[in-house]
């Protein structure tokens, strides 16, 4: 239901509203009035009439927040498709491993984790000796010369 704000009513929470969140200062015009007004109503002629309560409902630094530390139960079936520890994706392959693209080029895993740009080198920059800088990849190297890898 509409509510019509008075003069008297703006002079009243202009003089009451210092250090109250908009709810209390709703409970408290209520009952002065004995009005029905809810808090969003509130809310909204505060701001057309530009009335602040001085309350900071921000974080402030250094406090935690209240669920810090807490974990979040699982919901519905998505804890039968969580990986458990130690459990690595279906698509994962060896160290070594050679993968062919579509265009032809052939990729050597090299490393375990990172993005795929970094785990990935293309055989040709790796035998050519322009990135066979770390000790994994110069073992590597000697293991693809005595299989006879061909590029």
């Amino acid at each position: 239901m509409r509510h019509v704000w008075t003069d008297e009513h703006e002079k009243y929470i202009r003089n009451n509203i210092k250090g109250k969140t908009k709810k209390e200062m709703t409970e408290m015009f209520n009952k002065e009035f004995g009005t029905d007004v809810t808090t969003d109503k509130m809310k909204g002629f505060c701001s057309r009439k530009r009335i602040r309560s001085g309350v900071d409902c921000k974080f402030k630094k250094g406090v935690p927040s209240w669920n810090k530390g807490k974990s979040f139960p699982s919901r519905g079936r998505s804890a039968e498709t969580q990986f458990k520890k130690g459990q690595k994706p279906d698509n994962t392959f060896p160290l070594g491993t050679i993968k062919t693209t579509t265009d032809g080029y052939k990729f050597i895993k090299i490393k375990k984790r990172g993005s795929k740009k970094r785990m990935l080198e293309t055989i040709h920059t790796l035998f050519m000796g322009t990135k066979a800088r770390t000790c994994a990849q110069r073992i590597l190297f000697n293991t693809f010369e005595s299989k006879q890898v061909r590029l």
